[in-house]
């Protein structure tokens, strides 16, 4: 499927390329993916935590999407809230994979595996790439940490980063 759409000026004959609009888009990338649509959010940054590996191991994607933001057209940046104008933190944070891990994608939505996320990032990167579930999810962490380790120690499930912080102890302590 083509980014493009063609159309013929009735009037003079020549025919124009328009880009499809993001919801067009959208539409079009959960039909090839075999998802539903209904959620864009969530595929968008399905998309974007695929298109940030892809653009590591693949120069010619990332040629591909410089191209594409290079014709893409500007958006006007609007005077607003703070809230308006904050940056995600899922794309604020620059987390490098150590080792590319199979089964692993870093979706707060899903449930977190400790385990596959230290694998992937490291020591010096999992405090960053955990806090990017929400509590709830580190809690369920938490539990299968408190299960396969050995030490006993349980987890400080009062805040995010103290159940963190229990985490990266007890997943570094015999590296």
């Amino acid at each position: 499927m083509s980014a493009r759409t063609s159309t013929r000026s009735a009037k003079s004959g020549a025919v124009t390329e328009k880009r499809p609009t993001l919801a067009a888009a959208t539409k079009a990338v959960a039909s090839l993916v075999g998802v539903g649509g209904d959620d864009a959010k969530r595929l968008s940054y399905a998309v974007m935590v695929a298109s940030v590996e892809e653009v590591q191991h693949n120069s010619g994607f990332a040629e591909r999407v410089r191209v594409a933001y290079n014709l893409a057209p500007t958006t006007e940046k609007h005077a607003g809230t703070s809230s308006s104008t904050r940056t995600p933190k899922a794309l604020a944070i620059d987390l490098v994979s150590v080792k590319r891990v199979e089964g692993l994608t870093l979706n707060p939505a899903a449930p977190v595996d400790p385990y596959l996320v230290y694998e992937a990032y490291g020591a010096d990167q999992l405090p960053a790439a955990l806090d990017l579930h929400p509590l709830d999810k580190l809690k369920v962490a938490a539990t299968l940490v408190e299960q396969r380790t050995p030490s006993g120690r349980r987890a400080n499930r009062r805040s995010k980063a103290t159940i963190i912080e229990y985490i990266v102890r007890e997943l570094t302590a015999n590296k």
